[in-house]
């Protein structure tokens, strides 16, 4: 039961509501994985995927290095490793984010940590021959130019913030959210998990067609006809329309994703003309703006989705751009260029 094999025949022993009913808990010195599988606690974060689904390994928040405790002797930076103390307002960062030089007060004097903790908001460390460093709390940094005044850090603007959708800064941490449709009240943040019902479906390009593949049933079915040779492709699941280049006519073309998988699609030609090598192609789903690469006339263009207001983005310094990607969240855009002498 709830260890991942059938043994009813109809799987009713791997239900969620019966896996559920299962003890699994710290207190019985077990883990319950996001398959809802029950583990030994031990086998946590062994670097072996003993869940099968890889959620006792997750490095996001379950497998984290966990934070340091410094010593007495030793100071901590705001990024949380030790120093030794005597390296603190020495005019040399040993701190990542070099906060054993910010907020330093030399020669203070009878000035220390001991009177109204040094006038510091936050954290205060004696120095070594007198004076003294004020620091801050995780979440905070000091203020540029500042020796005494921590602000907050915008841990959502870093890319170490571990939400794998949304972040929400907050006072002194951030918090993970994820899309509509995404949160399970089972799991824990910042995991987020697809919870919509309906069929998850595959795309694939095989040259004179695009066909789907259902990885629960494990079949494939017929999506588009009719196509001379379908090269890169993208898939607007806000608006269920299927994109892709095709080679031979030069074009990138569109079609509606039917929910029925017995449907085929009909190819809608955008015409986008005056391309020589369309290759790779990306949406961004908050505007329904499609981009793609020419890798003959080693440009980058956009246009909205109806093929109107095209625009060349980049036709400058790019040899042989390829595969293309838009982030939608950070406004970001990546691609390969993949010229013979220096790939990237």
């Amino acid at each position: 039961m709830c260890d991942s094999d059938d043994d009813c025949g109809d799987k009713s022993d791997e239900t969620r509501e019966v896996c559920l009913q299962i003890e699994c808990s710290k207190k019985e010195r077990k883990f319950r994985c996001n398959n809802l599988l029950c583990i030994p606690i031990w086998r946590v974060c062994n670097g072996r995927d003993n869940c099968g689904d890889g959620s006792d390994e997750n490095t996001h928040h379950l497998c984290e290095p966990k934070e340091e405790i410094c010593e007495q002797d030793q100071f901590k930076c705001t990024t949380k490793e030790c120093i030794d103390s005597f390296k603190v307002c020495n005019e040399i960062a040993d701190c990542a984010d070099k906060s054993d030089e910010i907020g330093c007060i030399k020669n203070a004097g009878a000035v220390n940590c001991s009177i109204d903790n040094g006038g510091c908001p936050h954290n205060c460390t004696d120095l070594e021959g007198g004076g003294m460093i004020c620091s801050c709390r995780s979440g905070f940094k000091m203020k540029d130019g500042k020796t005494k005044e921590c602000v907050d850090v915008n841990e959502c603007e870093l890319s170490n913030n571990k939400c794998p959708q949304l972040c929400n800064n907050i006072k002194g941490s951030y918090k993970c959210l994820c899309h509509e449709g995404f949160q399970d009240p089972l799991l824990p943040t910042p995991k987020c998990k697809y919870t919509k019902e309906g069929k998850i479906s595959i795309f694939m390009s095989v040259g004179s067609g695009i066909r789907r593949f259902d990885p629960i049933i494990k079949e494939y079915m017929s999506t588009l006809l009719s196509i001379q040779k379908s090269q890169g492709l993208a898939v607007d699941i806000e608006r269920s329309t299927l994109y892709w280049t095709d080679m031979i006519s030069k074009t990138v073309m569109r079609s509606y994703i039917s929910q029925k998988s017995d449907n085929v699609g009909i190819p809608q030609d955008l015409k986008i003309s005056n391309l020589d090598e369309p290759n790779g192609i990306s949406i961004d789903w908050t505007s329904g703006n499609v981009y793609w690469t020419d890798s003959k006339k080693k440009t980058i263009s956009v246009a909205a989705k109806d093929g109107r207001y095209r625009y060349t983005l980049i036709k400058t310094e790019l040899r042989r751009p390829y595969a293309i990607v838009v982030n939608s969240q950070t406004g970001w855009m990546y691609w390969t260029d993949i010229n013979s002498y220096n790939p990237r």
